[in-house]
């Protein structure tokens, strides 16, 4: 009895179970209504052992009256009667009990038990509306300390839309439930999409993304026929005791203010829980009355574009945007996709720059690259108005569109980001909801769109003015020293002469790099190193080009080294340096100018590489001008006996025939002010240097092309040479570096002894007669400007000394001595800095080898 005594008190328990009328607990039990309609559970086993229930379930075609859950609500504990019509439940008979002609129970017993019993007899000896109460405080998980009603009306406050509210429900269902799961579906079209969830799943239930078919169906049957409860696994079709209860579903949903369907749904953790359907009743019809209008779907528009702007001038990234986009928009407007792309126009190509998704992982990625052609972008730029689409199974035809379908996107907003007419990016929204859902936010998503737009064009307009004051602080210093411009020019010297130094310990260093790593090529680390290094090698060569172009100011005679290149590398590199240009000029009058290559690899020449980047650079960019509507260019290559032909094509304006035999004459131009007539010209005169030929056609209104001849170099002999020199790279020589830079020392030092040589260090002339006191060298490798004794000096006096040793001068000084000149004074080579190590081993080739 003792555990009897701590549910009830033993007054309590006697007259819910009095021993003198032997009713209930040995004779006939008490059965009452669980939260699954029909049903019912054994209020004695409650009350006695809560793990041990009896269940019988009954059919509702038996039942005599209609099945309600609504007597879980206390004010139906009133009037109670007897169902005149008994139900045979296996040996037994059952008794419904009526309130308000609802049944919300029943007694149990034998025929001859329930017989023996007057009716009236029954419901006497049973005080149901005190064992109604006991009950419900029996076992019960969880305690509200607030109203249903007040919890809810504190999340409406906080949240600025019915969507946001709702995303709230399903961790507070499981919390206040005390366990079991919720999930919160949003309704598009004939599917229910998945918001939120929260709780355990178990074997008979899931928490599918997308509910749609047969599943949508039932769900939407169960809101039509306002069913809160069902089950999840199967039930008998006929009356029957069961010793476990089925697990129940509960479903909330319907629809507010005429275009937002809903549906709450989930597993519910105690069947026989009063407190459980108490709150799952109250929830649904306060959800009922709910509407917009209780909530504020109005963002807070200064403190947006504030944080915007805050973040643009901060130049945070693009994901940093989207992510903030994202978090604001989805308080009031049901998303799952923001991505912000740049576009490309030269290329005619899209990248994601900045991307958040609802979904646990994107198919789409940042920084991947999308062509325009044949995608919903391409209809915004060609119109520069956004465009909504409805996704599909049936219309998703291209990639873009499949990836985000894939994704749970079912609605799509595209946005142009524009500067002026030019399209410079897109902002791409996307809703789980079918319909015209998205498009309802038009105006508001237009407002942040043109906002990120001028937030843009100022960024832009910010850097022509840094540009325009740079070179206007750039112009005043050319006027104000152009007095002391001869001792400028000797300080420059000095400056040419250390930079020289610094170039050359760099270029060394990516050639000793690639010395060591290009017979390890294909491991990814590798590779990756013999990228940056060949990178390193070109910017290094390309800085030494300008300090050359700088000493050579007053020296216009002076030609450039010829060198063995690429010629698709030294194509490629030119139209990467007009690109910028290309970009603003496409941008800035919004047309399209699409670029076709046909490439001409393997393909080798003897060529001075600045030169002909300037070739190349100057005739794209006299196409693009020629284009003011826009067109194609093409870049063509090929392959002739002896020679290759490069034709550039536009189609554009075209040049009338009358002014087309001028184009070469020098100062001729029809841009006006903005040409020189000096381009085409020197264009000409460097094909021509280089042993090729430059000529021009055009028809107007159809376009010019300018056709390019150069001599290309055997690749079999240039193998074969470069095999003849590999072969003869050891020639066991004995070598002394004379360089006062230790830095650069260090790296021909070790390039000269990777390649086999004997090699010592000096670091000045006094040093070098030292060391050629006490051994003999073949070859002295001296910088010029060597403190104490200069590099000339040392030559002159080493020569004297041995005659038979070879002396290699390098300079990044500007030397006037003639090749005879340094003859004389004991030079035998002369090679300026920077230099690759190319050169300095074709130096040593040429004093030995012949």
């Amino acid at each position: 009895m003792s555990h009897k005594i701590k549910i009830l008190g033993e007054d309590q328990y006697s007259q819910l179970l009095s021993s003198e009328s032997n009713i209930g607990y040995e004779k006939i039990s008490l059965f009452v209504s669980s939260l699954l309609p029909n049903l019912f559970y054994s209020a004695s086993d409650r009350i006695l052992n809560s793990k041990e229930i009896r269940y019988l379930y009954i059919p509702p075609e038996d039942l005599p009256a209609k099945y309600s859950t609504g007597f879980f609500n206390k004010s139906y504990y009133k009037r109670f009667e007897l169902a005149p019509k008994e139900i045979a439940v296996e040996e037994n008979l059952f008794i419904p009990i009526l309130a308000e002609n609802s049944i919300i129970g029943g007694f149990l017993g034998s025929p001859h038990d329930i017989v023996k019993f007057d009716r009236s007899e029954l419901l006497k000896k049973y005080n149901l509306g005190e064992y109604f109460s006991h009950l419900s405080e029996i076992g019960e998980q969880t305690i509200r300390t607030k109203s249903l009603a007040s919890s809810l009306l504190d999340k409406i406050s906080s949240e600025k839309s019915f969507d946001s509210f709702l995303c709230l429900l399903p961790e507070w269902i499981v919390e206040t439930i005390g366990g079991g799961s919720a999930a919160f579906y949003h309704g598009s079209g004939d599917t229910f999409v998945l918001r939120k969830a929260a709780g355990g799943i178990n074997d008979f239930e899931t928490t599918p993304q997308a509910l749609e078919g047969e599943a949508a169906q039932s769900y939407a049957g169960l809101i039509n026929e306002d069913i809160l409860y069902s089950p999840l696994t199967v039930v008998p079709e006929y009356t029957t005791a069961l010793n476990y209860a089925p697990l129940v579903r509960y479903t909330i949903g319907g629809t507010v203010d005429e275009n937002f369907d809903y549906l709450l749904t989930g597993q519910i953790p105690d069947v026989n829980s009063y407190e459980t359907a108490q709150f799952l009743e109250e929830l649904k019809q306060i959800l009922a009355k709910l509407s917009f209008r209780h909530f504020s779907p109005v963002s807070n528009w200064r403190q947006l574009f504030r944080s915007l702007e805050k973040m643009t001038d901060a130049k945070c990234s693009q994901q940093s945007l989207a992510d903030y986009l994202f978090s604001i928009l989805n308080e009031s407007i049901i998303i799952n996709h923001i991505s912000i792309s740049r576009f490309y126009p030269l290329e005619n190509r899209m990248q994601i720059e900045g991307l958040v998704s609802s979904g646990k992982n994107s198919l789409l990625q940042k920084n991947i690259t999308f062509p325009i052609s044949g995608t919903w972008f391409e209809a915004v730029i060609d119109t520069g108005q956004s465009r909504f689409d409805e996704l599909t199974a049936s219309n998703l035809d291209n990639k873009i569109s499949s990836l985000l379908f894939k994704e749970g996107v079912r609605s799509n907003l595209i946005l142009p980001i524009q500067t002026g007419n030019a399209i410079y990016g897109f902002l791409n929204i996307g809703s789980p909801l079918t319909g015209n859902y998205l498009n309802k936010y038009q105006v508001e998503l237009d407002t942040i769109v043109r906002f990120l737009s001028n937030q843009h064009e100022k960024l832009l307009n910010r850097h022509k003015i840094e540009l325009l004051s740079e070179q206007l602080e750039q112009l005043h210093n050319k006027f104000s020293s152009i007095e002391n411009i001869r001792t400028l020019g000797e300080l420059a010297g000095g400056v040419f002469h250390d930079l020289n130094n610094v170039i050359g310990a760099i270029l060394g260093r990516s050639q000793l790099i690639l010395q060591k790593t290009e017979s390890k090529a294909g491991d990814v680390f590798i590779d990756k190193i013999i990228k940056d290094a060949r990178l390193i090698e070109t910017s290094a060569l390309d800085s030494g080009e300008i300090l050359k172009r700088l000493r050579q100011l007053a020296k216009s005679d002076r030609k450039g080294i010829k060198e063995t290149i690429d010629l698709q590398r030294l194509i490629d590199d030119s139209i990467e340096m007009i690109q910028p240009r290309w970009e603003r000029l496409v941008q800035r009058v919004g047309l399209k100018i699409n670029l076709e290559k046909e490439p001409v690899e393997n393909i080798t020449i003897s060529a001075e590489p600045s030169e002909l980047r300037e070739v190349f650079t100057n005739l794209l960019l006299n196409a693009l001008d020629a284009m003011p509507d826009g067109g194609k260019l093409s870049i063509i290559g090929r392959r002739m006996e002896q020679a290759v032909q490069i034709s550039l094509v536009d189609t554009g304006t075209g040049i009338p025939a009358d002014l087309l035999e001028k184009v070469f004459t020098p100062f001729f131009t029809t841009k006006g002010e903005h040409g020189t007539g000096l381009g085409l010209p020197l264009c000409k005169k460097i094909i021509e240097d280089h042993g090729g030929s430059l000529t021009v056609n055009s028809v107007v209104g159809k376009g010019t092309s300018f056709v390019i001849m150069l001599p290309i170099i055997d690749m079999a002999d240039s193998q074969k040479k470069q095999r003849n020199v590999s072969s003869k790279n050891n020639l066991n020589l004995k070598i002394i570096i004379a360089e006062d830079s230790l830095d650069l020392q260090t790296t021909m030092y070790e390039l000269l002894t990777a390649q086999g040589y004997k090699v010592a260090k000096a670091s000045s002339g006094e040093e070098v007669l030292k060391l050629c006191g006490r051994e003999r060298f073949n070859l002295l490798i001296t910088d010029l400007g060597l403190p104490g004794i200069s590099g000339l000096e040392l030559a002159k006096h080493i020569k004297s000394i041995d005659k038979n040793i070879k002396i290699i001068l390098t300079s990044g000084w500007d030397i006037h001595e003639s090749k005879a000149e340094l003859r004389e004074q004991g030079v035998d080579s002369y090679i300026p800095k920077p230099f690759r190590t190319a050169d300095m081993q074709a130096a040593i080739q040429n004093l030995f080898v012949s």
